[in-house]
């Protein structure tokens, strides 16, 4: 029988033995929790690495490692596990084993806190999915018997407090905002608050963003703040991901999708970038955009540029320019698609193929928050996520280069989706474009069939 006790972690060493999946939850929580951990393991998954407040060691098991703590046995193997349980005890250290709660010395929980209340639930290790939902609906009950009667409560009293990572742009900070308001209308006992955080490729704006590397330089500080516990969630323009999920980090379903269109900003009264004036001056940061520009209008000279939406308009008008292209969704949010001193002028998916999942947002939580993943479905939209399976699926099948010219668009009629893709070299010499028809809840695998084709056609190119 288990006595529920709570720990002040901070005044003990933690030894976590495996570097799977499940020993990086654990770890997360302890550091979530302000503790420390040193992690021993033969090999590690990536979300170990980087992490604060932990030491890998890779190595073996060996009793010889056991320097006094709390250990937790967390390896696939269940006779190791037990070994390891038996070691605790002669040497007179509690243990967990994630994989037998009842022969544990302590058990995690699921656990909530606010300034004056903290709720555990745990079943045991036995099913973690019923322990997050029964404090779920816990913390919803407190907070409804703590408020009856009094409608004047402050916002800084509300039960639950869920922090959202983001990037500190307008455009981040804005569609952020969205996401908050789309939740509050849902959970008004809930707080969110916003923590902006500055990444690699926010901080370094004097060269282009393939000398930067790859997408991950806009997305590696807040994917750590979430891997340590410092945020909730966090949310992304999901066009702005890379196709591969960092390891203890999944994507929530994504809300309804903005224009997933590119629109070109010109000062010229114009109504199509086949009006831009004989070799016109245009600039844009994506190789997707260039090639397909040029392939219209050789003539253009395209050049780079760097910046938040409004600074790339403002560059624009400053250094006339004849145009710059930029996502339409983003004019849209930011409310700048109207203004005296310039025209936007919207690029048909047919002359542009638009960046994968382009117009879609992406909420990103660690692994094991299914209270999280409840509160998100209540804002998705279905077709929105077809769509991004879609798109996503021919991304991640291509590599997910971003030094190479990729472009998807997925074109739902009832239950049919059309997914228009697009690659070529690195040169742009050669631009492969092809569409794929077929059922909805085939999305992926069309998705994935429509990339190996267009590939193909694209490394034949010049053999």
């Amino acid at each position: 029988m288990f006595l529920p006790i709570l720990m002040n972690v901070k005044k003990h060493k933690f030894i976590v033995i495996g570097g799977g999946k499940i020993a990086l939850r654990k770890t997360l929580k302890i550091l979530e929790y302000g503790g420390s951990v040193i992690c021993i393991s033969p090999e590690f998954e990536k979300g170990f690495y980087g992490l604060a407040q932990v030491e890998c060691i890779a190595s073996t098991y060996d009793k010889k490692l056991l320097r006094g703590g709390v250990v937790i046995a967390a390896t696939n193997n269940r006779e190791l596990n037990e070994m390891i349980y038996y070691d605790c005890q002669q040497l007179g250290l509690f243990c967990s084993l994630i994989d037998n709660g009842e022969e544990s010395d302590f058990i995690f929980s699921a656990a909530q806190q606010t300034e004056d209340v903290i709720i555990s639930v745990s079943t045991k290790g036995k099913d973690p999915s019923l322990a997050k939902n029964t404090l779920t609906k816990l913390m919803e009950a407190y907070t409804l018997d703590r408020n009856v009667g009094n409608p004047d409560r402050p916002d800084k009293e509300k039960i639950m407090k869920i922090k959202i990572g983001t990037r500190g742009s307008k455009l981040a900070l804005t569609q952020t905002q969205w996401v908050v308001d789309q939740l509050t209308q849902k959970f008004p006992h809930i707080q969110f608050e916003t923590q902006i955080i500055v990444t690699k490729g926010d901080r370094i704006q004097n060269v282009s963003i393939e000398k930067i590397g790859d997408k991950g330089a806009f997305v590696k500080e807040i994917e750590d703040a979430l891997l340590v516990g410092t945020i909730d969630m966090a949310v992304h323009s999901m066009k702005d991901m890379p196709a591969e999920v960092t390891s203890g980090l999944i994507f929530t379903e994504s809300p309804i999708r903005e224009d997933a269109t590119d629109t070109l900003v010109t000062p010229h009264p114009i109504s199509s970038f086949m009006e831009l004036p004989q070799n016109a001056v245009v600039a844009t940061g994506s190789k997707r955009r260039s090639y397909q520009l040029l392939e219209k209008r050789p003539d253009i000279k395209v050049i780079g540029i760097r910046g938040n939406v409004d600074t790339r308009i403002k560059k624009m008008l400053e250094q006339n320019l004849d145009g710059v292209i930029l996502a339409t969704a983003g004019l849209n949010r930011l409310k700048l698609n109207e203004a005296e001193n310039y025209r936007c002028v919207n690029i048909s998916v047919e002359d542009m193929v638009p960046a994968p999942a382009q117009g879609i947002l992406g909420i990103q939580i660690r692994e094991g928050r299914p209270d999280l993943l409840d509160m998100i479905n209540q804002i998705k939209d279905l077709n929105t996520n077809v769509q991004l399976v879609a798109e996503r699926s021919f991304l991640k099948a291509l590599g997910g280069n971003c030094h190479l010219p990729i472009g998807a668009y997925c074109k739902l009629e009832e239950e049919k989706l059309s997914l228009v893709g697009l690659f070529g070299t690195e040169d742009g010499a050669f631009i492969s474009r092809h569409i794929m028809v077929g059922e909805q809840h085939e999305a992926e695998n069309i998705g994935v069939m429509l990339a190996r084709k267009i590939k193909e056609e694209v490394e034949s190119y010049g053999r």
